[in-house]
């Protein structure tokens, strides 16, 4: 009996024995408390479904354009929201895999918001503009993916100053890596991507809430998230997604 591949909670468990004879013997029914920690797969989930990430961010005049790659891996519906306090003025724009414009919210409104159905698979890419002023961002995005294709990892776990966590994947390519770093509390919480040279090829250590990344790959590769704790002690989510 697997405990992982069950929910958390009492159950009722008994032993049960058949020999070559075709006599039976079963053991006394008991109750187990099951209290998985973080590492339990998610669920398996059904072909064909939503993808769905927030990314939190700064755009302004010194970075007036920041990218968010989409792996599409079936057709469906492609839903953007883009969010920010303040009087700045952001507009979203979101590209095919051939880099064709094919869909833009620039009028100014506060969400700016896209909402269209994409027939094919690709790369996508999302462009959030700063037009004028500064702003932090928050960037929501529910996008179609094949569960053949497309891999989603959700990790949880502790973390104190001082301390690092370590997640290896495999991810296929050409195609994107997204990652994002959620936590409670006041602690300062790092995130890193590294490459199978050990080599870290791309950081999100600020201020802001969830820490993101978000980087397209042109072939396939071994990789691996690094969570480092530079204040504090803390509780977190990670959630990965890359083409498997």
């Amino acid at each position: 009996w697997d405990s992982i591949k069950v929910a958390n909670g009492t159950h009722r468990i008994a032993a049960r024995a058949v020999d070559q004879a075709g006599n039976v013997s079963a053991s006394p029914v008991i109750s187990v408390t099951v209290n998985n920690q973080g590492s339990a797969p998610p669920p398996s989930p059904v072909p064909g479904g939503q993808v769905a990430q927030t990314f939190a961010g700064y755009a302004g005049p010194y970075a007036p354009n920041r990218y968010i790659y989409l792996d599409v891996t079936r057709p469906g519906p492609v839903s953007l929201r883009l969010s920010w306090p303040g009087s700045a003025n952001l507009d979203l724009y979101l590209y095919d895999a051939g880099g064709r414009l094919i869909g833009q919210s620039s009028a100014g409104g506060n969400p700016e918001e896209i909402s269209l159905r994409v027939g094919a698979p690709g790369r996508y890419l999302a462009r959030i503009h700063a037009r004028h002023g500064n702003a932090n961002f928050t960037f929501k995005a529910s996008y179609p993916v094949d569960w053949a294709k497309t891999t989603v990892m959700d990790r949880t776990g502790s973390i104190a100053q001082g301390s690092r966590r370590e997640y290896e994947f495999t991810a296929a390519g050409p195609g994107s890596i997204n990652a994002s770093l959620d936590w409670s509390g006041s602690a300062d919480l790092n995130l890193y991507l590294v490459d199978s040279s050990d080599r870290i090829i791309l950081g999100s250590n600020g201020t802001l809430r969830p820490e993101v990344l978000s980087m397209g790959i042109n072939a396939p590769g071994r990789y691996k998230i690094l969570i480092t704790a530079a204040s504090g002690q803390a509780s977190y989510r990670l959630r990965v997604v890359h083409l498997r």
